[in-house]
């Protein structure tokens, strides 16, 4: 079978060597299974365009040295489902520290906002402490002023108690 002309737009490099493996066999249209139609959509082809390369071959067998390739492309998918598995467990990772982010982020703004009433009422402690000092020492103030007067009657009252008995003295 002579190699077809015909080259299709935006292929890997190497496809045409694996087509022309695939031709030389003459290896079924009807083979080409899901998995390889992945493969081959990873390598740049559409079905439609690996089965316009391949011809109308009708044997049922796999073409010589090409399980190897096979293998390889196995292989090569194989590590992409691992790779596809490490980035849904990196995804899954990834929300639930976005989640413990979120949860922690609502925790400091609790805090804050905790923080700043509890500042709120240290200041109105303070206020009330600052009243109550002031009040202690205004009741000070008025007790020695009640003191002072009380200490004044008295003297008046010994004062007038001695002129009392003095003038009782002198009456007698």
């Amino acid at each position: 079978m002579a190699p077809r002309t015909k080259q299709c737009k935006n292929r890997a490099p190497g496809t045409d060597e694996v087509v022309e493996k695939v031709k030389v066999s003459g290896w079924e249209r009807s083979k080409i299974s899901a998995q390889d139609q992945k493969l081959l959509k990873k390598i740049g082809l559409l079905k439609k365009e690996a089965l316009k390369m391949l011809g109308d071959g009708s044997s049922p067998h796999p073409p010589i040295g090409f399980p190897p390739l096979m293998k390889e492309l196995v292989n090569m998918g194989s590590k992409f489902i691992e790779f596809c598995d490490k980035a849904a467990t990196l995804r899954d990772a990834l929300r639930r520290a976005e989640q413990r982010t979120d949860d922690l982020e609502a925790k400091l703004k609790a805090s804050e906002t905790a923080h700043k009433k509890a500042e709120k009422d240290a200041a109105a402690v303070e206020g009330l402490r600052q009243r109550l000092q002031d009040a202690e020492d205004a009741l000070s103030e008025k007790e020695a002023q009640q003191v002072e007067h009380e200490n004044a009657i008295v003297e008046r009252f010994e004062m007038q108690n001695r002129r009392f008995l003095s003038k009782q003295c002198f009456h007698l």
